[in-house]
């Protein structure tokens, strides 16, 4: 219940007041109105009472006049009557009196006869003149009489018509007080409904009221103990300022403190991307562990666990790998976890890449990511070589006299695999079909070249001069800036221009096998070498797009053809691409790893895929090609066209 005050309960107060004499009104008003009707009511009983009484006369009078009109009809019919008897007898004396009028004494009877009827008639005549005045009078009477009936009649219509009106009159108004008698009793009952509902409302303040009172001690009471509270909380609030000044006074100490150790942490982030920069195949880690061994098994092998590997932005918490022997040679696989078995030709065995397809084929597969992870087991057990297996708690049926030589050759083999262009993933960002040109753009995630790494890098085989009834003879490897802004290599220019942005455009023709020697010239050895290793990477990143269903206009077996004919190209100009090749032989020996065995150049030859081959989704090219003697390099006569 809510608490109220004291002005609260007076408006209160008056409203009930206000209420209660509304209600006194309501009553009046309506014991007047039962008044009013009551002597409407009288009345109305003093006017049908009069109305009877009047009829009840007018009908009386009506009736004397009937029976007196009934009367005098009735005696002037019986005087009529005996005037006709008398003649009748008249006339009949008379015959009889013609017929004995011989008899004299029958003539003087029937003389006196005759006076006596003559008398007779005269009295009757009398009789009759009288009856006839009588008639008349009653006649006269009758017609006063039916005047008097007329007027009575119209008086009694007239007092029928007031009757009625008056009746109808009564009527609404007896209508008009019923109304006003309903009216009184909606109001009266209104009024019921108010008082009660002011009762109510009395009742229900008085309730508040005691309520409130009631609340009022308990709030006064938890004033008291709220008031007591406060003051254990002001004390308590002023030792908490205390130690929250003394926190604020600390929290800065650690802020500067952090931001010390952020500075500090900025500066061995900076030290540590120079050193991946200078170092890219530097790796670190926190600890290798040899988890099992099998060295009875057709296939012996151990199985190897690195925790907290990190290298150049890539880290793992741990990872496995195998070194295992297959025909009395290492090699070396990366696996998910110790619980795998070793299956012919599931690990990478260096010496097999010349005799063995799918050792080829399983070293070209391998994606960015993957080669980097074997090349990172290697450098691990290189660098436990390095410290002659100091602190490295081996199992005791280890036998590492037998196993280390094994190891050291795998290490060596591993490092000397040669250098080739490698990416994680490749989509087609975009098709351009125009009616004399159309280009393939793709865009490659994780690609890896020697000392390049992207995780980004971008490029696209154009095809100018399209015809109608084919296709086209005139390839073009347009290399745009990374996302508009970053050059992709070093040596990059802006050779051309479109709708895209700027881009080095590389033209050959597959008519005369040339390409633009202008542009070759002008990149350095190095970007040399990445170039020729895109342009043969190309017809197996369109077959890899194939594999994944990507929609396209043309078949992809025609640009699949069109990538492998200008592959084809840079075949017949060989000493022109020398000094490329030249660098990616450089790039296969670098000077923070240990230089491998010199391999014959038919291991080299075997170890190249070649354009036209079907295999996996990285393209290596020859170290070394085989020298001709050629003229001068020619230049590609494929015109510039940009794109619409």
């Amino acid at each position: 219940m809510a608490w109220l005050s004291e002005k609260e309960r007076r408006k209160l107060d008056e409203h009930s007041s206000e209420l209660q004499a509304r209600l006194e009104a309501i009553e009046s008003s309506l014991r007047n109105a039962t008044l009013e009707n009551d002597v409407l009511k009288t009345e109305k009983t003093k006017l049908t009472k009069q109305e009877a009484e009047l009829r009840a006369q007018l009908e009386k009078q009506l009736e004397q006049s009937n029976t007196a009109l009934a009367n005098a009809t009735k005696e002037l019919d019986q005087a009529k009557n005996t005037t006709q008897a008398q003649t009748k007898e008249l006339d009949a004396a008379k015959t009889q009196l013609k017929e004995i009028a011989p008899l004299k004494s029958q003539v003087e009877k029937l003389q006196s006869e005759l006076a006596s009827a003559v008398k007779s008639r005269t009295d009757t005549e009398a009789s009759l003149a009288k009856a006839k005045t009588e008639l008349e009078q009653a006649k006269n009477a009758s017609q006063v009489s039916a005047k008097e009936i007329e007027t009575l009649k119209a008086q009694l219509s007239k007092a029928q018509q007031d009757s009625q009106a008056q009746q109808a009159k009564l009527t609404q108004e007896r209508d008009e007080v019923k109304k006003e008698r309903d009216q009184a009793h909606k109001d009266r009952d209104q009024a019921h409904k108010d008082r009660d509902q002011a009762h109510k409302e009395r009742d229900q303040i008085k309730t508040t009221s005691a309520q409130a009172a009631a609340d009022l001690a308990k709030k006064n009471k938890e004033l008291a103990s709220l008031q007591a509270a406060k003051e254990d909380a002001v004390q308590e609030n002023e030792l908490l300022l205390l130690q929250l000044m003394q926190a604020q006074e600390e929290l800065v100490e650690y802020y500067e403190e952090k931001n010390r150790f952020e500075k500090l942490f900025e500066a061995y982030k900076a030290r540590w991307d120079r050193l991946e920069q200078r170092y890219p195949n530097y790796i670190d880690f926190g600890g290798i562990e040899l988890v099992s061994f099998d060295a009875v098994s057709e296939i012996p092998s151990i199985t190897w666990r690195v925790k907290d590997f990190a290298q150049a932005g890539i880290a793992y918490s741990e990872f496995y790998f195998q070194t295992v022997m297959q025909d009395g040679l290492p090699g070396l696989a990366v696996i998910a976890d110790a619980n795998h078995l070793p299956e012919l030709d599931s690990a990478l065995v260096p010496k097999l890449l010349q005799t063995n397809a799918k050792q080829l084929g399983l070293f070209l597969s391998f994606t960015n990511t993957e080669f980097r992870q074997i090349r990172a087991a290697a450098t691990v057990l290189a660098q436990l070589e390095a410290i002659g297996w100091k602190d490295f708690t081996l199992p005791s049926q280890f036998d590492l006299a037998f196993w280390r030589p094994i190891l050291k050759q795998l290490i060596e083999q591993v490092q000397a695999l040669p250098s080739v262009l490698r990416y994680d993933q490749v989509k087609l960002k975009r098709e351009l079909i125009n009616p004399d040109y159309e280009h393939l753009w793709l865009e490659f995630q994780g690609l890896h070249y020697g000392n390049i790494h992207l995780r980004k890098f971008e490029a696209r085989l154009g095809a100018a001069l399209v015809q109608a009834d084919g296709f086209s003879s005139f390839p073009k490897f347009e290399i745009p800036l990374i996302d508009g802004k970053t050059k992709p290599f070093e040596s990059w220019y802006a050779e051309s221009q479109d709708d895209s942005g700027a881009k080095l455009e590389l033209r050959l023709s597959l008519e005369k096998n040339v390409f633009d020697a202008a542009v070759w010239s002008k990149l350095s050895d190095t970007d040399k070498a990445f170039m020729l290793r895109l342009v043969y990477a190309f017809p197996e990143a369109l077959k890899r797009l194939e594999a994944q269903h990507v929609a396209i206009h043309r078949p992809w077996a025609t640009w699949v053809d069109f990538a492998k004919a200008a592959v084809n190209v840079f075949e017949v100009n060989r000493r022109a691409t020398k000094t490329a090749v030249d660098a990616d032989k450089a790039l296969n020996t670098t000077p923070a790893e240990p230089k491998a065995k010199a391999q014959p150049k038919e291991e080299v030859q075997a170890a190249t895929p070649k354009p036209q081959a079907k295999g996996p989704k990285i393209i290596s090219i020859a170290s070394a090609p085989a020298k001709k003697k050629t003229r001068s390099t020619q230049t590609a006569t494929a015109p510039k066209t940009k794109k619409k």
